[in-house]
């Protein structure tokens, strides 16, 4: 990726643009380790990609900021969060994403590996969007998600989940605590975890 940063505090990049960058491993743009109080913020992620996690940004063990940023055209062909991967405490704000991708469908645009993390006011295009692990905890509020062949009305599945098999497109899949307040979504919710928030169940 363009910057490695590892135990670092209070840094910020603001204000800058990204094009055709590729890791091999982690973070295709933008990798930060062990650190605290970091910032992202008016940035533009474009054609970016990581072997293995995080397209774009990759968080391990950071807490941070990512707001008024734009992710297009972001994937990981081999692991999770095709824009963002995120392991620690980060508040994702005001934020637009397109064309991302992940390894099986695994959370093409935003992973959340573990931590206590909010997710608001942001606007994706396309399916598969976001995961929350079991060691995450998530609040998802008032975003947009846009997408071809929606099936939100889809009341149960005849056969096993499969991603390769039998693909089904979904908004959030959660494995671990999530809170839902004023999404609109098109596609499905898979709930392995824990909804703190009211939900509407049609059988």
């Amino acid at each position: 990726g363009t910057v490695t940063a590892i135990n670092v505090s209070d840094s910020v990049i603001y204000n800058s643009s990204f094009n055709g960058q590729f890791a091999l491993k982690a973070g295709g743009c933008i990798a930060w380790i062990d650190s605290n109080n970091v910032t992202v913020d008016l940035c533009n992620f474009t054609a970016s990609g990581a072997a293995y996690s995080g397209g774009s940004i990759f968080f391990n063990q950071t807490n941070g900021v990512i707001k008024n940023s734009n992710f297009n055209n972001t994937s990981t062909p081999w692991g999770n969060g095709g824009a963002i991967y995120v392991s620690g405490n980060v508040t994702i704000d005001k934020s637009k994403f397109y064309d991302y991708r992940a390894s099986s469908d695994n959370a093409a645009g935003i992973y959340f590996h573990d931590g206590v993390s909010t997710l608001s006011n942001s606007s994706f295009d396309g399916p598969n969007t976001i995961w929350v692990a079991k060691d995450a905890n998530v609040t998802i509020s008032e975003n947009n998600i846009i997408g071809r062949n929606s099936n939100r009305d889809l009341i149960y599945l005849e056969d096993d989940y499969d991603a390769n098999l039998n693909p089904v497109y979904y908004s959030v899949w959660n494995d671990g605590d999530m809170t839902l307040k004023g999404n609109n979504f098109p596609y499905v919710i898979f709930n392995n975890g824990t909804i703190w928030s009211q939900t509407n169940i049609s059988m």
